[in-house]
Formats: structure tokens, C-alpha cells, sequence
């Protein structure tokens, strides 16, 4: 079995943009610019996929990146992706569930 995993995170003192800035692999932007996502590549185990998963937030971590862990989206605007403006031009609704 292959797989790959994929974790958010909430972000504390510094927005996505930032952390793009580094051009770390596996580190990508979220709906909102207080979250980033780590992915790994496709590994033959869940363990070897954690661990990825893991050499990723350190190497963050190693650059002063903070993760929240009750940060909130309530009073963000989302990032500036046209994939993103496509799901919040439907329906406010999308933002609210995102927020929730």
C-alpha cells in the first residue's frame, strides 16, 4: 500500500506568505494565510510518511515558525489564490463552515 499524508496548521506570529518565502518542500498555503500545510511524498508506510511529516515542522520550527494551537480564523481574510476566491465568490456559507 502507498499513501501519503497531508496536516494543517494554525500559525503563530507570522503568515504563510512568509513561510513560502523559505521554499521548503512539502510546505504549502491554506485557505487562510494564519495556515500552512505540510505534505509528504508517497511513502510505503505510515511511519515513514510520519516521519516526513515530522522532518518538515522541525525544519520550520528550526526557523522560528510557532504553531498555534487555538488560534482562530474568525477574523482573517483568506489568501489571495484564485482556486480559493472560486469557493468563497459562491457563498459566504464556505468561509463560515471553514471557520467553525
Amino acid at each position: 500500500m502507498k499513501l501519503g499524508l497531508e496536516r494543517e496548521f494554525l500559525l503563530e506570529g507570522m503568515r504563510s506568505p512568509e513561510i513560502l518565502e523559505f521554499g521548503l518542500s512539502g510546505v504549502t498555503g491554506e485557505f487562510f494565510d494564519n495556515i500552512i500545510e505540510l505534505v509528504t511524498g508517497v511513502h510505503d508506510s505510515s511511519s515513514g510518511a510520519v516521519a516526513e511529516l515530522d522532518s518538515i515542522a522541525s525544519a520550520l520550527t528550526a526557523r522560528g515558525v510557532r504553531f498555534h494551537p487555538f488560534a482562530s480564523c474568525a477574523a482573517e481574510e483568506p489568501s489571495d489564490m484564485a482556486s480559493f476566491d472560486r469557493v468563497t465568490g459562491t457563498s459566504e456559507y464556505y468561509r463560515w463552515v471553514y471557520c467553525v
